[in-house]
This record gives structure tokens, C-alpha cells and sequence, in this order.
């Protein structure tokens, strides 16, 4: 049973990365999202998973949460890191003025 758990492959768990620039954390993986935070070079995060068709991951700092760009990011393994999926949130459509 043993060797077993042993020869089957472990589940990618997040892993810790080192911000390798001051660099923005974004509310959604890309430019187009808000600003929600900055970490600094040489500082260490949680990376809790990455978008596969988009270079960009999700991290946690402290208790800051964002996204990051994966060339900001040293020290990941992309094989080895959770595959997650994002979809932004619908904004409401706003009321026209005069309808009832």
C-alpha cells in the first residue's frame, strides 16, 4: 500500500515564488484590471495558482491577495503550480433615465 501512494504522482499544491521587481498586484489576471496592491522585489509570496492560456498567476502576500505577472515571479515551476480558472465579475448595466 505504501509503494503504492509512493508511484502515484501528488496532486500541484501551491507553491511560494520571489517577486523579482517592485511590481503591481491587479484585481484579475491582466493590465486591464485595477491596481489592488504593489509588492516590492525580493518579496515572498504564496502563489495559490496561474490561468493556463494567460501569463499571470494569483499570489498572496501577508494579507494582500492579487495578480501577478509570471515574469515577475522567480523560483515557480509552472508544471508544479494549480491550474485555475478567472472570470470577471458582470458589472451591472446601468438604468436609463426616463424608463420606468
Amino acid at each position: 500500500m505504501l509503494l503504492a501512494l509512493v508511484l502515484v504522482p501528488l496532486p500541484a499544491a501551491a507553491q511560494w515564488a520571489t517577486v523579482t521587481a517592485n511590481v503591481n498586484a491587479r484585481a484579475g489576471p491582466g493590465t486591464e484590471f485595477e491596481v489592488i496592491a504593489w509588492f516590492t522585489r525580493g518579496t515572498h509570496a504564496n502563489v495559490v495558482g496561474c490561468v493556463a492560456d494567460r501569463p499571470w498567476c494569483d499570489v498572496v502576500v501577508g494579507r494582500r491577495r492579487g495578480w501577478v505577472n509570471v515574469a515577475y515571479l522567480g523560483g515557480i515551476a509552472r508544471d508544479r503550480v494549480p491550474v485555475v480558472t478567472f472570470e470577471a465579475p458582470i458589472e451591472p448595466r446601468s438604468r436609463r433615465r426616463g424608463s420606468g
